[in-house]
């Protein structure tokens, strides 16, 4: 799963462990290892996060 805030400027974006490996290969992609802890509200909605 990928999480882009905004398609026009794809500088930063979220992805979840089973995609790095893709990501890694492609050129001019850099991947930072720092994990993100979702958050979920008592419904089980995805909590906004970073931006």
């Amino acid at each position: 799963m990928v999480r882009i805030i905004n398609t026009m400027s794809l500088e930063t974006f979220w992805a979840t462990q089973a995609v790095l490996p893709e990501l890694r290969e492609q050129e001019g992609i850099t991947v930072d290892d720092a994990p993100l802890a979702l958050e979920f509200d008592t419904e089980g909605r995805l909590l906004a996060f970073g931006a």
